[in-house]
């Protein structure tokens, strides 16, 4: 007996010394306990975290799969230097409501509000082919796209919505040279991270200013404050394989075998992950969730910094690259230039789509070969060889997978509800989950702030109904929930008549506004600052059941939305549409 004794230990410690060494199956782990999970450290899981903290919820963990946090906010050394291989600009500097500018404030980031205007354009032979005619005939024509895509949403029943290709067609514009092909890439791929072909007119409209980061401490910076009380509460390298959830707690199982228990989880993966196959969720997703995972657009969008022992190149912000083969670097940023890196002799390009995916898939030697290449047909033979190259490489990374999120064709109110809705006490969060901000650090921030607000609620025995998959266009909220819903955003247009059975239509908007304005302010609710005219020839038509009975009409406290949906309309602080007797 004593022998057979010595024989286990001497088997169990052989095993505890080979498990690492030969990937056996680890020895069960302790099962700790939390009220609330956080999966994930970027912008949506910090600011998630933080709103835990400040109301009171400290027993909670984070757990990030990678060896940082920040997300897709991540600052790398290159060429003596720190540059930004996600996040780069503050977007919309120019809203009030934007929470980047409120942090930026306190931080002061240095950077420089980019100039698009400043821009030339040369084909490959070098020439400079900067002609201010098709490119005036263009920004035509691109703003008639852009005021299109900000009057319509997905509002509509059944929604308009179509690829800004026809539309541009439709408007005696078609992308058939290496010119009309340049100046398209800059205003639609560069900025929605996908060709016209594929881009939605509804989530188009006017861009706002766009800030660059150029501050050495990092876009990061901006977020770092969020976390610095419950630092230990953010476990780094513990990526999540597999998720148990119901209506009673959620279960999380990491690679080295950890279980973290909790009556409530936020995930904020990208809707590239959730859709991967890297995490296991019990049970499987519902097919309602499984649309809206695989029908929103990952955008893949490659940054490439190159260093040169001196610049070379035009002395314009931006230099345009009218190639014969579409995509290949359309254009070139100067960043050594004053407001940015000066001296450094950096350019920056970068690529979008397919031409993305090839790039990033091989070795950043070949890269550079390539981008030398075209720079030498535009700038000759004589130019010197860069001497470092950075590449990001977002869909090659297997936790991220993309740069961000864009909608589809077609996206209505109900798939943006659909993606942010919650399974069981799974909650979800993240810039794929925000209509009114999808693709922005703001998507991730708010839907954060949002979800943990829930979640709060639901701990403390208060509001928690479970979700229920959105199937109509429209849907009726009370006025507070209104309020929460858009989170004081500015009141686009007031629909205050309503036809039996026929649907709403605008008229009389600035004495709505006005009677709305002062509710709000009565029901301590957000202050109505602006409100922006909408087409009164506009109609639109919520279910029957919306104008039937008195109660239609006359009860104050039932208003009727559609979520907004394109980006640029966020510059009115999204579309807003609001029935009221």
């Amino acid at each position: 007996m004593k022998n057979n004794w010595k024989l286990f230990l001497s088997c169990a410690l052989i095993l505890v010394i080979l498990q690492p060494l030969f990937g056996l199956p680890a020895l069960k782990r302790k099962r700790q306990k939390y009220k609330v999970l956080i999966l994930g450290a970027g912008s949506a899981g910090i600011t998630a975290a933080k709103t835990l903290y400040d109301r009171g919820i400290r027993n909670f963990l984070v757990l990030e799969a990678q060896d940082y946090i920040g997300g897709r906010m991540k600052s790398v050394h290159f060429a003596g230097m720190k540059i930004e291989e996600g996040a780069n600009w503050i977007h919309y500097v120019e809203e009030k409501d934007n929470p980047l500018n409120r942090l930026n404030k306190k931080y002061n980031l240095t950077g420089h509000l980019s100039n698009y205007s400043d821009f030339c354009m040369r084909d490959d032979f070098g020439n400079d082919i900067t002609n201010l005619k098709t490119f005036h005939l263009w920004e035509k024509v691109r703003d008639e796209l852009f005021a299109e895509g900000e009057k319509r949403d997905e509002s509509d029943s059944p929604p308009r919505d179509m690829p800004a290709s026809v539309y541009l067609k439709m408007r005696g514009w078609r992308s058939d040279s290496p010119v009309k092909r340049t100046f398209s890439w800059f205003d639609i791929d560069f900025e929605y991270g996908g060709d016209e072909t594929v881009t939605s007119l509804n989530n188009m409209g006017f861009p706002g200013e766009d800030f660059f980061i150029t501050d050495q401490r990092g876009y990061w910076t901006l977020f770092s404050d969020f976390y610095m009380r419950f630092r230990e509460k953010i476990l780094l390298n513990k990526p999540v394989t597999k998720i148990y959830y119901s209506d009673n707690s959620v279960t999380a199982t990491t690679a080295d075998g950890d279980e973290f228990i909790a009556d409530y989880a936020l995930s904020t993966f990208s809707s590239g992950v959730l859709g991967s196959g890297l995490v296991e969720f019990d049970p499987p997703f519902p097919k309602w969730k499984l649309e809206v995972i695989y029908r929103f657009r990952p955008v893949y969008f490659t940054k490439i910094f190159l260093k040169f022992p001196r610049d070379f190149w035009d002395d314009h912000e931006w230099i345009m690259h009218a190639g014969k083969k579409k995509g290949e670097f359309p254009t070139f940023y100067d960043l050594d230039r004053p407001g940015f890196f000066p001296g450094t002799g950096v350019l920056f390009t970068s690529v979008t789509g397919d031409e993305s995916l090839r790039i990033e898939a091989q070795d950043n030697s070949k890269t550079m070969i390539e981008v030398m290449a075209t720079l030498r047909k535009i700038y000759g033979e004589n130019i010197p060889n860069a001497t470092d190259i950075h590449v990001s490489k977002w869909s090659q990374n297997p936790y991220v997978r993309a740069a961000w999120t864009d909608p589809v064709v077609g996206t209505s109110w109900g798939h943006y509800e659909n993606m942010a809705g919650r399974l069981g006490n799974l909650f979800f969060a993240g810039e794929s989950t925000s209509s009114e901000w999808m693709g922005f650090v703001q998507g991730g921030y708010f839907t954060g702030q949002a979800k943990a607000k829930e979640i709060i609620s639901c701990l403390k025995g208060k509001k928690c109904k479970p979700y229920r998959k959105a199937k109509k266009y429209v849907k009726a909220f009370s006025l507070e929930e209104w309020w929460e819903k858009v989170d004081g955003f500015m009141l686009l247009a007031v629909l205050n008549s309503c036809r039996r059975n026929s649907g709403v239509f605008c008229s009389g908007w600035r004495r709505m506004i006005k009677s709305f304005g002062a509710k709000m302010q009565a029901s301590k609710a957000y202050e109505l600052t602006r409100a922006v005219e909408h087409d009164t020839t506009a109609t639109y038509h919520p279910p029957k059941e919306v104008c039937t009975g008195k109660n239609a009409i006359h009860d104050s406290r039932r208003i009727y939305i559609a979520k907004p949906i394109q980006r640029a309309s966020l510059k009115f602080s999204g579309r807003v549409r609001a029935l009221k007797a």
